[in-house]
């Protein structure tokens, strides 16, 4: 960090050579400092939703990429149809796979190189539109900020920062007044778009850089660049309603997102009150959680004084802020404008999406506060560069303390619990991790808290079946399969789980038909074609079985015991000499 302060320092005393400065040791220092704050995540495991997307995905360790190209981003998990596409995110975690296995630190070391490649493209923009000082303690900020940290510790934040890095690029070339930097820039946003939808945000931000800039649109033709970007926006939503189908989401989760069913005026009024939380966290990241799903924000009943009041005066100085700094400070207003667009559309405000609240949601938008903050600093003059060294130790210290928060999903739902303990889906995450581990008791105490919060919470209901199944009370197992298929009929695991519940039991024709009901829910299913093969190998027709463990070896190519049963049902099934 004192490296970071001498250099500014140095910075100073030497003669405005632009060459020369746009070599100095800004660019190693402030990659050096994303990477050794973020440098704990090499050892972690998968955790959360990079073990359903990444390591367990069947699409990725078996598909094609063909395949990859025209699916929805969680179709590898049971067939789900979520409405999200990002073709490219899902092509690096294949090609990661195919070179490196499944081994997580690669995947985490990626992340950690793109957050670097972040910052120094966030340097390099802001340099080019306001003062060097500026654009340092910016990206210094931005490096270390403990709300980006989800973005860069989940493997699956890989598409915040794919879609940031690219939209960072697009908005480099936008800067340039040739029409091949604009051919780039279209490109670079078309890149964006397929890491992940947020990336839609930039068809605003690349306008605001133009307000900031040129102001009166006066300095070069706009017209080519924004041709270019209105064919790319129609070329992508074409394709996407190609693959999907549809140009929205699919159908949201009331348990992920509780605004959704609610009317236009009241999902605006707790959006903005979330939009204000989201701020309140980059202003002071101390509780960081993983999930903020049902119940760890219910929607408002009804409008209330108290948060009315206190909604009208942040938007008031929200407004005020953008005023002043419009006529005074340009880069605080280019900062806070970056920030408000980039979060409008992942804010429930214009749209309801997929979630209530996700702090990897504001990896894009912290960039403008990082900014906003960053020249905020500069009026201060002489006081500037050790508050702002201040504040990027205490950042940098803070999203080192939360990189060991994701080493695992145990002390990840054991921090979320913590800091959100009305979140029914992190006491079923530490739950299962605690049985993972063979804590059964702190297991069931925390899957009976989900169940507490949720009563209709589905999927725990599954989790406990295989607890009793595997303590060997498979009678009590099916009473809570038969409660979760009671309230979700067209769940494969829990048709599954019942399966095996029905052959631990004897009743072998009934289990068959639970795996065949799984199978029919999702095709892809490998397991329940593997047990099918055993129903089919336990009765005595080996030439049934090998169709099923020919088709399990179809969807997983490495399942082991699938192979040696196949051989064992082909001797089963030869003539006798």
């Amino acid at each position: 960090m004192a490296a970071i302060c001498c250099n500014l320092i140095l910075a100073r005393m030497l003669p405005p050579n632009p060459l020369r400065r746009s070599w100095d040791l800004r660019i190693p220092l402030l990659t050096t400092l994303a990477v050794l704050t973020y440098a704990g995540t090499l050892g972690n495991d998968f955790a959360f939703d990079d073990t359903p997307i990444v390591r367990d995905n069947p699409l990725l360790r078996h598909g094609d990429w063909t395949t990859l190209l025209t699916s929805d981003y969680w179709a590898g998990y049971h067939g789900d149809r979520s409405g999200l596409y990002r073709p490219l995110t899902m092509l690096s975690y294949a090609l990661q796979l195919r070179i490196s296995g499944s081994h997580p630190l690669p995947f985490h070391l990626l992340n950690i190189l793109l957050h670097a490649a972040c910052t120094l493209g966030l340097y390099g923009l802001v340099r080019r539109l306001c003062a060097h000082d500026t654009a340092l303690w910016s990206a210094a900020l931005f490096a270390v900020h403990p709300a980006c940290s989800e973005s860069i510790c989940a493997v699956v934040g890989r598409a915040d920062l794919l879609a940031a890095a690219f939209g960072l690029l697009a908005a480099r070339f936008h800067l340039g007044a040739a029409p091949r930097q604009a051919l780039a820039a279209a490109a670079a946003l078309l890149l964006a778009l397929l890491s992940k939808e947020s990336a839609i945000a930039l068809f605003a931000l690349l306008p605001l850089i133009d307000l900031f800039q040129y102001r009166l649109f006066l300095r070069k033709c706009y017209s080519l660049s924004y041709l270019l970007y209105a064919g790319i926006a129609g070329l992508y939503l074409a394709w996407r309603y190609y693959v999907l189908g549809t140009l929205t989401l699919g159908e949201i989760d009331p348990f992920d997102n509780p605004l959704v069913g609610a009317e236009p005026a009241m999902r605006i009024y707790d959006a903005v009150a979330i939009a204000f939380r989201y701020l309140g966290l980059l202003v002071l990241p101390a509780h960081l959680s993983a999930d903020y799903s049902y119940a760890a924000l219910t929607p408002s009943a009804a409008f209330e004084i108290g948060p009315l009041v206190g909604i009208g005066l942040g938007l008031s100085a929200l407004i005020f802020l953008l005023y002043k700094s419009f006529q005074s400070n340009s880069a605080v207003f280019f900062g806070l404008g970056w920030f408000c667009i980039a979060l409008a559309p992942v804010s429930n405000i214009l749209i309801p999406i997929g979630t209530v609240m996700g702090e990897r949601l504001l990896y894009l938008p912290a960039m403008g506060f990082c900014v906003a903050l960053a020249a905020q600093l500069q009026t201060i003059r002489r006081y500037a560069p050790p508050i702002a060294l201040l504040l990027v130790t205490l950042f940098a210290t803070r999203s080192a303390v939360r990189t060991s928060d994701w080493r695992d999903n145990y002390t990840l739902f054991q921090e979320a619990t913590r800091v959100q303990p009305q979140s029914a889906r992190a006491w079923r995450g530490l739950g299962n991790a605690a049985m993972e581990r063979q804590q059964r008791e702190r297991a069931l105490i925390s899957l009976g808290r989900a169940l507490r919060i949720h009563p209709d919470y589905y999927e725990v209901h599954v989790d406990l079946a295989h607890h009793y199944l595997s303590i060997g009370q498979p009678d009590i197992a099916r009473r809570h399969l038969a409660t979760s298929l009671q309230l979700r009929a067209d769940y494969p695991p829990a048709w599954f789980a019942l399966g095996l519940v029905l052959y631990k039991l004897g009743e072998k024709t009934d289990a068959a038909r639970a795996f065949e009901q799984a199978l029919q829910l999702d095709p892809s299913y490998a397991d329940a074609a593997y047990n099918l093969g055993v129903i089919q190998l336990d009765s005595g027709q080996p030439k049934r079985a090998q169709t099923y463990f020919q088709r399990t070896l179809t969807l997983d190519p490495e399942h082991e015991r699938a192979r040696s049963n196949l051989e064992a049902a082909k001797k089963m099934s030869a003539p006798n000499p």
